[in-house]
């Protein structure tokens, strides 16, 4: 039986790496006064769970990590036989002052995986491609070859277009591309370069008003006017642009404008977000897992296009010994689970659960 002291003593301290992210885990303990804060009371399949912290060795453990560059808020409430872990991901990636918290929802989604790709990188889609022999594209630094790229998984990545012209001239250009996810705000950046050497560049097909650009040739401050124009030589400049939006939202944008008037440059990669034909995101999306007999249960192997989990109320509970907000909810999964063989279970409870939120 844990002492149920009010969060004064957090033990079981693990650190996890895994690919594409880190992760933090606390064990939870309860206040000694109070009924317990922690429980899962449902069925596996027609089976009884019940899990209550502070119960039959019964532990909440919170935890949170970082998935291809994306917070996931995550819980487990374990007996060491029995366990039910839920995965919330964060639903505001682009606002990075944002405080992290878990909405309230009558139907949260259960992440699935898409039957068409989040984006395809293609160089078919840049307006100068009858000028370029060879593009490799490398993503969070993997080179994926010259062909057409498919990504499958939502999350923030790293695209770079190293992109070699029949002219032998040679640019490459790296952007943070925020892929299967909800964009708050948005917007392009572009150019134009006249014969006289003058410069101007803008932000386009904005989606919420802008609240100032600092502009960036190779790395020196050019201004901070949403448009300007500057005279620049006949060299190939590597052009960004910092875009802080009035709603709180801050993306950086870059391009390459060649000063040559050549056509060797790299226009603003973000126009990728967009594509193609899916339209899911996976802001505040639910992972559910089933651990029973030793046999692990998720999910994300099971089709749960009309599953939802339904969060009734969210409270703030303290702070763990990291510094990290926890936070309790109060809801109902109804749901299906699969293990690696593709046995599917059905999975309903109702539960009171904690997340560790950075």
């Amino acid at each position: 039986m844990m002492r149920r002291d009010w969060i004064k003593s957090i033990v079981w301290i693990a650190v996890i790496t895994v690919t594409f992210a880190s992760c933090k885990k606390k064990q939870i303990e309860l206040p000694e006064e109070n009924s317990p804060v922690f429980r899962v009371e449902g069925t596996l399949d027609g089976q009884e769970i019940n899990l209550v912290a502070g119960d039959n060795n019964a532990y909440m453990y919170t935890s949170w990590k970082t998935e291809r560059g994306v917070s996931v808020f995550s819980g487990n409430l374990s007996d060491g036989s029995t366990s039910v872990e839920l995965e919330i991901y964060d639903g505001f990636v682009d606002m990075p002052d944002r405080n992290k918290t878990i909405p309230e929802s009558s139907g949260l989604q259960i992440a699935t995986e898409s039957s068409v790709p989040y984006a395809i990188l293609s160089k078919d889609n840049l307006p100068n491609i009858g000028l370029i022999s060879n593009l490799d594209w490398v993503v969070d630094g993997v080179n994926m070859g010259s062909g057409d790229v498919e990504i499958v998984e939502p999350g923030i990545y790293n695209v770079c277009a190293h992109v070699t012209f029949y002219s032998g001239a040679y640019v490459n250009l790296c952007s943070e591309l925020i892929i299967g996810y909800q964009h708050n705000a948005n917007c392009f950046i572009k150019h134009y370069l006249n014969q006289n050497g003058i410069l101007t560049v803008w932000a386009e097909a904005s989606s919420k008003p802008i609240d100032k650009i600092n502009w960036y040739a190779d790395g020196q401050l050019l201004g901070m006017n949403t448009e300007l124009q500057i005279p620049i030589d006949s060299s190939s400049y590597e052009l960004s642009a910092d875009v802080f939006f009035t709603n709180g939202v801050v993306r950086s944008k870059k391009m390459v404008v060649d000063g040559s008037l050549g056509g060797y440059f790299i226009n603003d990669l973000s126009f990728f977000e967009n594509s193609p034909a899916t339209t899911s995101t996976r802001d505040f999306d639910v992972r559910v897992k089933v651990t029973q007999n030793g046999v692990t249960y998720s999910s994300d192997l099971a089709n749960n296009d009309a599953s939802t989990v339904d969060i009734t109320n969210v409270t703030y509970y303290g702070t763990n010994d990291y510094g990290d907000n926890v936070f309790k909810i109060e809801g109902a999964v109804n749901a299906f689970v699969a293990d690696e063989q593709g046995n599917v279970k059905e999975v309903s409870f109702n539960t009171h659960f904690g997340f560790a939120i950075p």
